[in-house]
């Protein structure tokens, strides 16, 4: 009880000092207040004032020395996003550790960034959110996960639609930043002498009727294997095994689901996705996988029909792919790299 209440008041000398800071009269900060109270009434007041304390937090680790360590804390099903994020801030000499749960003594005291905050009961003190649920299924959104939203110093997201979302229940936009998931290449030496043992992989959840449904009429026609319980390198080698990946959405007005995607395609392995209620944010897709409509069981059947009769054809696309991909632009780093300058991480020379 007493360490809430330390914490309580640090954190409410925290808010003063950084608001008191930034506002640069009683009107000024008055014109905010009221702002804030105007769109989004007392509850975004507070809100806005849980999001200055994760800022302050910030600007005092970045006071006292430059951050040279980042833990990235991530449930097994996002590691590829955790290792996007390392490998990013490795090439700009910040080393990280990779952690899956509060460690026994406790979150360091370094920045942290935490993918998919509503999964971790405890939280690192200073810390940014990587948001990769998708607005569709509020139920990742309740006021009990939007909290740890509020706390952090701040938010990125992978998809527009979601911080459209985000931006009508009370987070400002200087609090969310735009950050698409991308492409981390592996070894695709595999293309060179394919060993498969199934014509069609999917993996993820399948306790859905929807997925339940392609699932079952795909295997009317297919070698299928499903795994849901697969991280990491194990994924990776599990992935190379089978000629085709299929991308089923879980909702029907699902967006489109990036991080498979991706990870598949840095895999080196081919891709059939329905299209998605966001396909538009994601025309550089069109040509990296094959999109059929959403809904649309038969025009699965079809797609992965064709394309396991042009066997040549989809190795050649894959090796073709992974040659213009290492030349290519990797839009996660150009948006993190600029996220971090402007938050402080990275200092313009």
């Amino acid at each position: 009880m007493l360490k809430k209440i330390f914490d309580m008041l640090e954190s409410t000398k925290l808010g003063l000092r950084f608001v008191t800071k930034r506002m640069t009269s009683v009107a000024s900060a008055y014109h905010k207040v009221t702002g804030i109270v105007v769109h989004f009434g007392f509850y975004g007041l507070l809100n806005a004032w849980r999001h200055n304390i994760g800022q302050a937090r910030l600007e005092g680790l970045l006071q006292h020395q430059p951050i040279n360590k980042i833990v990235i804390l991530t449930v097994p099903h996002t590691l590829y996003v955790a290792k996007m994020i390392a490998y990013a801030l490795l090439k700009i000499n910040i080393q990280t550790v990779i952690i899956h749960k509060k460690p026994k003594e406790g979150f360091e005291s370094c920045l942290h960034i935490v993918i998919t905050s509503h999964a971790f009961r405890h939280m690192p003190q200073t810390y940014f959110v990587y948001q990769m649920e998708q607005s569709v299924a509020t139920r990742w959104f309740r006021p009990k996960h939007r909290k740890k939203l509020y706390r952090a110093a701040a938010i990125m997201d992978y998809s527009q639609a979601n911080i459209a979302f985000l931006h009508q229940h009370q987070f400002e936009k200087n609090q969310v930043y735009f950050m698409p998931v991308s492409f981390l290449l592996g070894d695709n030496a595999h293309l060179d002498a394919p060993a498969y043992d199934y014509d069609v992989l999917f993996y993820g959840s399948t306790k859905n009727k929807r997925r339940q449904a392609y699932l079952h009429e795909l295997s009317k026609h297919f070698n299928v294997k499903v795994i849901n319980n697969l991280y990491g390198d194990d994924i990776s080698q599990t992935l190379k095994r089978a000629k085709i990946v299929v991308n089923i959405h879980f909702y029907e007005n699902a967006l489109l689901e990036t991080t498979r995607i991706f990870e598949c395609i840095s895999t080196g392995v081919f891709v059939i996705s329905e299209e998605s209620a966001d396909i538009m944010d994601h025309q550089d897709l069109l040509s990296e996988i094959a999109f059929v409509p959403v809904g649309d069981i038969q025009a699965m059947i079809n797609s992965v029909t064709y394309w396991l009769a042009h066997d040549a054809d989809r190795i050649l696309w894959l090796k073709n792919q992974h040659h213009r991909l290492q030349v290519s632009n990797n839009q996660f780093e150009s948006h993190f790299y600029g996220f971090l300058t402007n938050q402080g991480i990275i200092k313009n020379s």
